[in-house]
């Protein structure tokens, strides 16, 4: 991801290096569910791995192939992420597509994911276009498994430049 070998270089006044995890939150998406019963009339969208691969890059997703009902929700204990949370494919072939969204509305998502969500330091749009600067393979410990550990996403270090540049 660049993080450690860019930490040493200088940075605009102003500008800071933190480690993913001192900016957002990191975390992972639900299991998916496997019964029928779980999607019947579902309402609350629920991203897929598929649903991230379908648009490639984007930066409002609303579109889910999927959706959850209550019983869902209920029953199977799943984690509603914020709008504007940013997914990246962490396990299986599409980890090192370098494929990245950023949520448009509230959504539960599936465990291949990794969920990042902004803390107050930055903003989510501008993790989201840093996060394309950044290449999965720089970040798996091994390259022949596609498959990011969270613990090494939290480590990643990025500019942080102040938050009107940001914007």
């Amino acid at each position: 991801m660049g993080g450690a070998a860019m930490s040493g270089k200088s940075l605009p006044k102003g500008w800071r290096w933190a480690e993913l995890r001192e900016v957002a939150t990191v975390g992972s998406g639900d299991p998916a569910p496997q019964e029928r019963k779980y999607f019947d009339d579902g309402i609350y969208p629920f991203v897929r791995t598929q649903d991230v691969g379908r648009v490639h890059v984007h930066p409002a997703l609303v579109e889910t192939a999927d959706a959850v009902n209550s019983l869902a929700v209920r029953e199977l204990r799943l984690t509603l992420w914020p709008a504007k949370s940013l997914l990246i494919p962490k396990s299986g072939a599409s980890t090192f597509l370098n494929h990245r969204v950023l949520t448009a509305v509230p959504a539960y998502v599936a465990s291949h994911l990794a969920v990042i969500v902004s803390k107050k330091a930055v903003l989510p749009e501008y993790l989201y276009f840093w996060s394309l600067t950044v290449d999965s393979k720089q970040i798996a410990p091994e390259s022949n498994y596609p498959s990011l550990r969270l613990s090494d996403l939290e480590k990643v270090k990025l500019p942080v430049p102040p938050l009107p540049v940001q914007e």
